[in-house]
């Protein structure tokens, strides 16, 4: 849900500084770099992602969407109380489902096997969906970038067939992907492909993400050091951390959250 936040964001156009907390590598996988300044920042709940906005402080994915909804981009909240209380609803089946398929990336190597249990999961929300616009209607609602993440998850758990096997599916992510915002943000630098688990995972992208964010940095070197003096960039083997300040005359959000 991280990758949803930072859509959603990206979908605000609203100014922010991206900043990415390095994990170490095996076998400790230290994630001192963020625990050294959790406590530092001020969070009721200090844990990642994080969004600092002024005097607002908040943590936990489906918080950051709704705030950032409310604060940035109204338009994608329910319009009625029967219309927030399905989305409150549906984001329990959604979060029930990324869990059932995140989780056994931790304890289980068989991909394959994943993938299907991944697709029969996923089935009733695809049912639900049918062809529709978008999860609720003919209207987008943040809740259309959790379920993007979801599905472009199992995409990857099912080696890309997941798309060709559910034309609805594939349709209703070209839709979103479409988006004039997001249409600019992937064709933008600061969109990379991420790792869907982090390097503890027994299951997961870590050195497809890493191979394309190096070779990224080779193509984009000079644009980004360019980009603030603030600006650091970091490279080594498998390890990477990026620090963007996006200003555009106003006090940017902070959107932080572990680089994995």
């Amino acid at each position: 849900s991280c990758l949803a936040n930072q859509n959603l964001l990206e979908y605000t156009e609203h100014p922010y500084e991206d900043v990415h907390y390095e994990q170490g590598d095996g076998p400790n996988f230290s994630v001192e770099e963020w625990t050294s300044v959790k406590n530092t920042l001020g969070l009721h709940f200090p844990t990642v992602p994080y969004v600092i906005d002024g005097e607002a402080k908040v943590t936990d994915p489906y918080a950051i969407m709704v705030y950032l909804s409310h604060a940035y981009a109204p338009e994608l909240l329910g319009k009625t109380p029967a219309e927030t209380g399905e989305m409150d609803m549906f984001y329990s089946q959604l979060k029930e489902i990324k869990q059932h398929i995140t989780g056994p990336c931790y304890t289980q190597t068989d991909k394959n096997a994943l993938g299907q249990q991944a697709v029969a999961k996923i089935a009733p929300i695809i049912q639900y969906l049918g062809k529709k616009d978008y999860l609720f209607g003919n209207e987008l609602r943040y809740l259309d970038f959790y379920l993007l993440e979801l599905f472009d998850f199992i995409q990857w758990l099912t080696e890309n067939k997941f798309f060709t096997e559910q034309k609805a599916v594939a349709r209703y992510v070209k839709r979103v992907k479409g988006l004039r915002q997001m249409k600019r943000y992937i064709k933008s630098e600061r969109y990379m492909e991420k790792p869907f688990n982090n390097k503890v995972a027994k299951i997961n992208n870590c050195e497809r993400f890493f191979a394309i964010f190096c070779q990224s940095v080779i193509n984009s070197l000079a644009e980004a050091m360019a980009c603030t003096s603030s600006s650091s960039l970091r490279v080594a083997t498998v390890k990477a951390d990026t620090r963007r300040t996006l200003r555009s005359g106003y006090s940017p959000v902070s959107y932080t959250h572990l680089t994995l």
